[in-house]
């Protein structure tokens, strides 16, 4: 299934490696058995996803390949969602008061 590094600190079983440019590279997954990866919802944020619905089933299609998984995966995809949302607000607040 999973590759797991014995050496690496993030090894876990919601961990999955991928190759980059010879570099093994840990990511964590939010939906076990699914190739999506936490980083993918934080840069899906910063173009334009707003909603959970929105990151699930048009950017990711889990809710179309598997709406159990997709249903798993909400409260954590939401967490995600508002923290990094949370951050772009605070950027952005400041610019947009100061005129």
């Amino acid at each position: 299934m999973r590759e797991k590094h014995p050496a690496h600190p993030c090894s876990s079983p919601h961990s999955i490696f991928r190759p980059c440019a010879g570099l093994q590279i840990s990511c964590d997954v939010f939906a076990a058995g699914y190739p999506f990866i936490e980083e993918e919802v934080e840069y899906c944020c910063g173009e334009y996803c707003r909603s959970v619905k929105d990151m699930l089933s048009l950017r990711m299609r889990l809710a179309y390949i598997n709406s159990e998984a997709a249903k798993e995966a909400v409260p954590r995809v939401a967490d995600i969602m508002a923290e990094k949302l949370g951050q772009l607000l605070a950027e952005i607040q400041p610019r947009v008061k100061s005129g």
